[in-house]
């Protein structure tokens, strides 16, 4: 008890020098504080708050919700001394009032009044966030998430706006490159809410490039879905790509693990699924499959809008089929079920539709041909109920796909020459036209349009709708697609003599001849 009052009155003193502008106290002077008479030092300290905030008494109001007046702070503080309250609500009248050192002296004592209470510590924050010490005000808010985890919502939309900010920005960067256990859940607040996609981007190559420990996959599926909102494609799919695990890329295509082999991830370019209780959507084993699993769809009276069987597709414009096995059982619906391909962005849009399944079958096969037109950045495959006559009917029984795949239609050889490029940066490389009688030479080859001169690190290339690794040597036709991983580079050699790099974190889709200068300047 005697300990609690000698805390109380070391406060108080503490506070009167704060408020008066008397200089921190002596040893002397310290040991000199169980002395002096608890009483007389409350009320010395409570007639310095007062003072403290005569210059800045408000006029009388009538609104409940004003800030207590300096009365009612002296009077809270004179009853408990130990209280951080009264300080906490005097620093901001102080710095309004330009007595920044006062106002100062405010928050580090309630800080040390409460030196583990996650509220003092945000409120402490916010403080020197308004007095631009950017460093002091992190500091706190991080010492708010040891103390209360679960202050995020508090503290996370503070932080934001120091990233949403090129010049406050720098002093999260810390965190980024050793990251807390709290920041993947930071970074998905940002690449939720920030009104920057730079802020995001920087913190996204910050982590990946710089960081010790490995990007998460809350961060990477948080990253890549604010791309797709954005409508930067191609960076989504490539950031996608570039977290598959080296199993996962097995399952590469133009329609991934079309053979339902890997368990749905839900994000990226993956599967998503969705069943509830009254719809079973699973990976697992039956009779005639090529694997170790089918998709599987069990319905079980089922009512209502068609549960999720859907992926997103990142396709050139062109022509393609998508094929696949299905094998009904019994699947009673009044319209049944069929996939159907469809533009998502810019605009939504049906490109095409499959066969109706319904009934029961032995396995069989289903294709259909598609379009995609050059106003289609990013389309969808999805399994849906087919309801002609809006009719709403139960649906029971069962169907399993299995073998699925996206090819596409090579265009005819007479098709202009062309090279379309893209790349994590979004700014497509630009290749100069070649000459006239080279192109001509192109459209008449039979044959590889470009060779795989040289690879270094991981590099995809798309065979029969699927990717496989690029290796020296490959020949790359029409429609083919290369991409460049994260730190890795490929040499493309060209039918009429010049050469062509491909740096990391690049998609080229050859569609055409090439477009590159003679052969003579390809050395540089």
């Amino acid at each position: 008890m005697r300990l609690v009052v000698v805390l109380a009155v070391a406060g108080l003193l503490l506070w009167r020098m704060m408020v008066s502008g008397v200089p921190a106290p002596t040893q002397q002077r310290a040991a000199a504080v169980e002395q002096t008479p608890a009483g007389a030092l409350t009320q010395r300290g409570a007639d310095r708050l007062q003072a403290a905030l005569s210059p800045q008494e408000d006029p009388e109001s009538d609104d409940e919700q004003a800030a207590p007046a300096p009365e009612a702070l002296r009077q809270a503080f004179q009853q408990n001394p130990t209280d951080p309250e009264p300080l906490l609500q005097t620093a901001p009248r102080l710095l309004a009032a330009d007595e920044t050192a006062r106002a100062d002296a405010m928050i580090e004592m309630a800080v040390r009044l409460r030196p583990a209470d996650p509220t003092v510590h945000l409120r402490a924050g916010r403080f020197w966030m308004e007095r631009g010490e950017l460093e002091q005000a992190l500091r706190h808010w991080l010492l708010t998430l040891e103390a209360d985890p679960t202050a995020t919502e508090a503290i996370f939309p503070l932080m934001r706006e120091l990233a949403d900010e090129a010049e406050t920005r720098e002093v999260l960067m810390p965190l980024a490159m050793t990251p807390p256990s709290w920041w993947p859940a930071f970074f998905a607040d940002l690449a939720e809410h920030s009104a920057d996609i730079g802020a995001v981007r920087a913190f996204y190559e910050l982590r990946t490039a710089m960081s010790f420990e490995p990007l998460t996959e809350l961060e990477r599926k948080h990253y890549i879905e604010r791309l797709r909102r954005e409508g930067r494609i191609v960076e989504a799919y490539l950031a996608w790509l570039n977290g598959l695990s080296p199993e996962r890329r097995w399952e590469l295509g133009l329609l991934y693990d079309g053979g339902f082999e890997s368990e749905p991830t839900g994000w990226g370019f993956d599967w998503r699924m969705q069943g509830d209780e009254t719809v079973l959507v699973n990976y697992t084993k039956t009779y005639g499959i090529n694997g170790d699993q089918a998709l599987h769809v069990l319905f079980r009276e089922h009512e209502g809008p068609m549960a999720e069987v859907a992926q997103p597709l990142f396709l050139d414009p062109g022509e393609y089929r998508l094929s696949g096995r299905y094998r009904a059982d019994r699947l009673a619906t009044r319209g049944g079920l069929r996939w159907i391909v469809q533009c998502v962005q810019p605009d939504q849009s049906l490109l095409e539709e499959s066969q109706r399944f319904l009934g029961s079958n032995k396995w069989d096969t289903f294709e259909v041909a598609f379009a995609v037109p050059a106003s289609c950045d990013l389309q969808e495959l999805r399994l849906v109920s087919v309801d002609e006559f809006g009719l709403s009917r139960a649906i029971s029984g069962g169907i399993w796909f299995d073998e699925m795949r996206v090819r596409r239609i090579p265009p005819p050889a007479a098709t202009q020459p062309s090279v379309v490029e893209a790349s994590a940066s979004v700014e497509p490389t630009t290749v100069p036209e070649a000459d006239a009688d080279a192109a001509e030479v192109a459209e008449e080859t039979l044959g590889p349009v470009a060779t795989v001169l040289g690879v270094e690190g991981e590099v995809l290339v798309t065979q029969a709708g699927r990717y496989v690794m690029a290796r020296e040597g490959r020949g790359l036709e029409l429609g083919d697609r290369l991409i460049t991983l994260e730190g890795s580079t490929a040499v493309l050699e060209y039918s009429a003599g010049c050469r062509q790099v491909l740096n990391a974190n690049r998609l080229l889709t050859i569609n055409g001849s090439e477009r590159c200068e003679p052969s003579e300047s390809s050395d540089d």
